[in-house]
């Protein structure tokens, strides 16, 4: 098993307690390998890193993103993104040659329990496997794709080197990069746009279990988001009550992430657990920033379902139409 996480020194730590998670809940894997694509972790964080690893006896391989750097030189990306978000897109050229597949796990997250299936879906003939996003038809149009197309969340990708390999799609994506003005969701945006549904696999819903679906029922997820070609209630339900892998992202309802002090996700307590078994169990949780704070003191005095339905009209209608990322739901 091949496991890619992509961390900067100040998210190491989170990318530390991921992976205690991932470890604690697949000791019977024989082998398991773990990249880190890292930008600029200092030696006593890579050091931390490799403690948890070699811990559970298992192989740690740091990737400089100096070796991304020189990959998309001329694709202009530091000019206007951070190069961090793009590191998993080009992974078939950063692992070794003879490893064909990979699963990549953003650091925001907590294995909740084995992911050998996971592991062992049947990836022929497609590029990359990963859960839904949640977004509106006018999102897909926006990168070029049809309301019915799939649109992956990038949070955590499955994904078959040796076809990208083999169809050269690394050069897509970096065309893609180079030529884009503005890319919303960045990888996620490159990644959807340049693959076709034919080369895009779906997964389970509960191996991607983002926030959004521990603060909003069922039918407030439709108001909210408007998601075009999304899971149905009964898998959207099997999420959330048996994720695989929990995904903490941001949400509108919540004043802050789960490393946050006021942080209200229901899981959270996941995250506590396998920050206290890490070497980073000392380590205070961070602050929420204020005006999130306020902000979610003022959403408290409307009706859940009413905050839902105005952020629906904002985010499936407005943001997308918006050249840069200037409204944040």
């Amino acid at each position: 098993m091949n496991i890619a996480y992509s961390s900067s020194d100040s998210f190491s730590w989170l990318a530390g307690i991921s992976l205690v998670s991932l470890l604690e809940n697949n000791k019977t894997i024989d082998k398991i390998n773990i990249f880190i694509l890292e930008n600029g972790i200092s030696d006593i964080n890579k050091n931390k890193l490799a403690e948890i690893v070699n811990k559970y006896n298992r192989k740690i391989t740091f990737i400089s993103f100096a070796k991304v750097a020189k990959i998309t030189d001329k694709l202009n990306i530091e000019d206007r993104w951070n190069p961090s978000t793009f590191g998993s897109l080009f992974l078939a050229q950063l692992v070794p040659a003879d490893i064909e597949k990979i699963l990549c796990i953003d650091c925001d997250t907590i294995v909740n329990s084995s992911i050998e299936n996971l592991w062992n879906t049947n990836i022929d003939n497609k590029a990359v496997f990963g859960v839904k996003e949640c977004l509106s038809s006018k999102y897909l149009k926006r990168i070029g794709n049809s309301s019915n197309d799939i649109m992956l969340n990038a949070g955590l990708l499955l994904f078959n080197l040796k076809y990208i390999r083999e169809n050269d799609t690394v050069t897509k994506f970096s065309n893609k990069i180079k030529n884009s003005s503005s890319l919303l969701y960045l990888d996620q945006d490159v990644l959807n746009s340049v693959l076709s549904n034919n080369e895009k696999g779906v997964l389970d819903f509960k191996y991607n279990a983002y926030s959004l679906i521990y603060y909003c029922n069922y039918k407030q997820i439709k108001l909210a988001r408007h998601p075009a070609n999304f899971y149905s209630k009964e898998d959207f339900e099997n999420a959330k009550s048996n994720p695989v892998i929990i995904h903490f992202t941001t949400c509108f309802l919540d004043s802050g992430r789960t490393w946050n002090i006021l942080c209200n996700h229901p899981l959270k307590n996941k995250f506590l657990f396998y920050k206290q078994i890490s070497p980073y169990s000392k380590d205070s949780l961070i602050e929420n920033d204020k005006s999130k704070v306020k902000r979610n003191k003022l959403f408290k005095l409307f009706p859940r379902t009413f905050l839902c339905w105005i952020t629906g009209l904002i985010h499936a209608y407005v943001r997308p139409v918006l050249k840069n990322d200037i409204i944040t739901i």
